[in-house]
């Protein structure tokens, strides 16, 4: 369900600048939001009410919005899976807000439970993105391009001294 609603979704994030890099983590990024919110109208009891079509044009409605509001700083590296302590984060702040109403208020339509539903998400996956930012994880993936590029290196290296090592036999 997921793929089929980013299918849908417009193209990459609007206020951002694109480059090929951009490009990917916008879609990187689309992905991980268009799971979170599927993951917290499943657990808000959302899916067992409304049919797939309703869920599925809600969530197009409602994933631009989130991606407007999210301002990343640095490139991180999303890892799908966390999507689901996201949510739950998503969810826990939601049922605060709105005393448990769950059900049917994250389908409502109405301007202010929309926006209040659309801040929570942004502020927890916006805190998620900063935290893998400055936290280790970004750091580990900076450790992982410097040794892609280290490769790189060193392959380019060994083709260097195996051609001329053959050039001088």
């Amino acid at each position: 369900m997921a793929d089929m609603i980013r299918k849908l979704l417009p193209a990459g994030i609007p206020h951002m600048t694109k480059t090929g890099e951009s490009d990917q983590a916008d879609k990187e990024l689309q992905l991980f939001v268009v799971l979170v919110t599927l993951r917290v109208l499943e657990k808000s009891g959302a899916i067992e009410v409304y049919r797939k079509e309703s869920l599925i044009g809600h969530t197009i409605r409602l994933v631009p919005q989130i991606l407007l509001g999210l301002t990343l700083k640095k490139k991180c590296c999303l890892n799908m899976k966390e999507s689901k302590r996201v949510a739950k984060a998503v969810l826990k702040d939601l049922v605060r807000k709105f005393e448990g109403q769950l059900k049917y208020l994250t389908m409502m339509e109405h301007p202010a439970a929309q926006d209040a539903i659309v801040q929570s998400f942004q502020c927890k996956i916006q805190s998620h993105c900063d935290r893998l930012a400055a936290g280790p994880y970004r750091q580990w993936c900076d450790y992982l391009g410097f040794l892609a590029a280290l490769g790189v290196i060193l392959a380019i290296s060994v083709v260097i001294v195996v051609t001329t090592l053959f050039a001088l036999l």
